[in-house]
């Protein structure tokens, strides 16, 4: 949390400190609109509480495609007004906080702190392992082995901060736990096809690599357009639109950004993992 952050006490909420609370003011504000960020903000409103989230970065929910960005946005922009694009800068307002950022302003009762967290290394001295290290402190680690080096030291799950997932976690601790034993070794254990899925609404999801980590001159690109889906008016509760844009290249079969509704969200994930495998 940033430092001058601080002086506003007990007003600022983390995703931990928010579930403790036994009442909660009428006016919320968000930073940070990652994937938690964004779910809290929306579930929020959707309690009746007037709610602002803000970001540095024009995106919503780790979204890397703009189709599925440009769907999304209005969708939880109903419910929760939105700032994105610019740092959040706090200021105190009389009995409220301040929260300046894109597209004016907002005066909060208190403030969730939803930009992210990292892995708590400090007391573990990798300084001296021998390795090299980031600007971050952190190690550069094989994801297929998660070791350091040639070291007989594995770091798994949130440690890494490689896939901070549960079920990235689950699956490093088995590799850690393979390639740590007398007969582990080797080049270690084959990685899932990533997967995240935001519990939004609608949902949103990414299979498989990002968007922009593909190459643009070697992909085709498919778009499916939920919005005169029944199902989907449904789920949703209005007929905006929401994409799936499935990635072919020759080397396979990728859709890796989506937002759905929840009946379409499952089986797009499914099928993803089964055809990208």
């Amino acid at each position: 949390m940033p430092g001058p952050w601080r002086a506003f006490g007990d007003r600022i909420l983390t995703t931990d400190t928010l579930f403790e609370q036994t009442d909660l003011p009428r006016r919320i504000a968000v930073i940070g609109m990652g994937a938690i960020g964004a779910e809290i903000a929306q579930a929020l409103a959707r309690l009746g509480l007037e709610v602002a989230g803000s970001d540095a970065v024009e995106g919503l929910s780790g979204i890397d495609d703009p189709q599925v960005l440009a769907a999304f946005r209005p969708l939880i922009g109903a419910d929760v007004a939105l700032h994105l694009g610019a740092q959040a800068e706090l200021a105190a307002a009389g009995d409220a906080i301040r929260v300046t950022g894109a597209d004016g302003s907002f005066d909060a009762d208190v403030v969730l702190a939803a930009i992210g967290r990292k892995p708590n290394l400090d007391g573990l001295m990798l300084d001296t392992l021998g390795v090299p290290l980031d600007d971050k402190g952190m190690p550069d680690i094989d994801p297929a082995t998660l070791r350091l080096g040639d070291l007989p030291v594995f770091l798994a799950g949130d440690a890494n901060g490689h896939r901070p997932l549960l079920h990235e976690a689950a699956d490093e601790g088995h590799i850690a736990e393979r390639m740590a034993a007398p007969d582990g070794g080797g080049a270690g254990l084959c990685r899932r096809t990533p997967l995240s899925i935001a519990v939004a609404s609608p949902q949103v999801a990414r299979v498989g690599p990002p968007l922009s980590a593909l190459d643009h001159a070697a992909i085709v690109t498919g778009t499916v357009d939920f919005s005169k889906q029944a199902r989907a008016h449904g789920a949703v509760g209005r007929g905006c639109p929401c994409v799936s844009t499935p990635i072919a290249t020759t080397g396979g079969f990728w859709p890796p950004n989506c937002a759905c509704p929840r009946p379409n969200i499952w089986r797009t994930c499914w099928l993803s993992r089964w055809t990208s495998a």
